[in-house]
């Protein structure tokens, strides 16, 4: 799925949060969107699955403008990672990820044996088919994040948004995680946290400073020393490893 934002504007009050922020996000292109702490990366994504409604400017999902699109043809074209999954009520782990199929859904639909196969793959696919019968609530953060990821995976959408996955999660299903989402056949735009990551899985990444697209490219062309200087005021030394990846070395001044 092609997506393309023309001069996406979010302001809450008289502080702007976005400034005129204009993309277009190739099918099946894997994109990060990085920066510090209120550069205004989970505001951007949050306009797109349309938890925020932006000041100025469109958004549109293969040529047709997110607006004119119902909440259910949205959900069927995009599935969401958030940042915190709050659960008043004691679902099931397989009850949480079954809710990925209720874009298929009328009104009083219920669930058929296809969709417990779906579900149950996407759990076998972030490693948790134990744990379908455990109550949400009462899994680690981290266990958390890998029921919530595989609810989108049961969704089966052409485009997947994910607000720093890796959030909560250990080292092994940091990578485990983003190694699932890179294989996936879809369009993934992901705010990322860790500049290794983005490094690593990223075809494209879009560097953002207090509202504004600092530059924008692959990962060789954004993640210089100094550009992180002047993105996150830190020294950083940059190295190419023989596989042509980067690593990205702090210095401490």
């Amino acid at each position: 799925m092609n997506i393309q934002t023309n001069d996406i504007q979010v302001a809450f009050g008289s502080k702007a949060i976005l400034h005129d922020i204009s993309l277009d996000i190739r099918d099946k292109e894997f994109v990060g969107i990085i920066g510090p702490n209120g550069s205004g990366k989970s505001t951007f994504l949050k306009c797109l699955y349309r938890v925020l409604q932006p000041n100025g400017g469109k958004i549109f999902f293969d040529g047709t403008e997110l607006s004119d699109l119902s909440h259910r043809d949205t959900a069927l074209k995009m599935a969401v990672v958030a940042q915190h999954s709050t659960v008043n009520f004691d679902f099931s782990v397989l009850e949480m990820v079954l809710m990925g199929r209720s874009p298929y859904k009328g009104l009083l639909d219920r669930d058929q044996l296809d969709d417990y196969e779906i579900a149950r793959y996407a759990l076998g696919q972030v490693g948790l088919s134990d744990f379908e019968s455990r109550n949400f609530n009462t899994l680690s953060g981290g266990e958390q994040q890998r029921v919530i990821l595989a609810r989108a995976l049961a969704q089966r959408t052409e485009c997947l948004v994910l607000d720093e996955p890796t959030n909560h999660l250990d080292i092994k299903y940091q990578l485990e995680l983003m190694t699932i989402v890179k294989r996936l056949d879809a369009t993934v735009v992901s705010a990322i946290h860790d500049l290794n990551l983005a490094a690593i899985y990223c075809d494209r990444i879009i560097a953002l400073k207090d509202g504004h697209i600092v530059c924008s490219g692959t990962p060789q062309d954004v993640l210089s020393s100094d550009t992180i200087r002047h993105i996150y005021g830190v020294s950083a030394m940059v190295q190419t490893l023989p596989d042509g990846r980067l690593n990205i070395i702090y210095n401490m001044e």
